[in-house]
């Protein structure tokens, strides 16, 4: 599906992905004007196009493909285990996740 049919064919409710700089967001259709779509947190981008925000933060709203959710499943994971406290794992835990990462230096 192109950008233009899957902005066209939004609908109230329905999933969508907000792209800005490097990060993403899952969010909903909130409402619809005569030339935006307004998100659930009020994000307001153009309809015709997907573009949103200002000439510093620049966003857009685009499919949320299994890719890009799979991408930012894996991003969320990322960061999560980054600021995990291993210290407070058990030593069996932590060879059990050793063994399944590999061993790497």
């Amino acid at each position: 599906m192109t950008d233009k049919d899957f902005l066209d064919n939004l609908a109230v409710g329905d999933t969508v992905v907000v792209e800005s700089n490097d990060s993403w967001n899952v969010t909903k259709v909130a409402r619809f004007t005569k030339t935006q779509v307004i998100i659930t947190g009020g994000g307001k981008f153009r309809r015709a196009t997907g573009l949103g925000g200002n000439d510093w933060n620049r966003s857009s709203l685009v499919e949320p493909t299994q890719e890009r959710l799979d991408k930012i499943r894996h991003s969320i994971l990322v960061a999560k285990l980054r600021h995990f406290n291993w210290k407070s794992l058990p030593l069996d835990t932590l060879n059990a996740i050793n063994a399944l990462v590999g061993k790497k230096t």
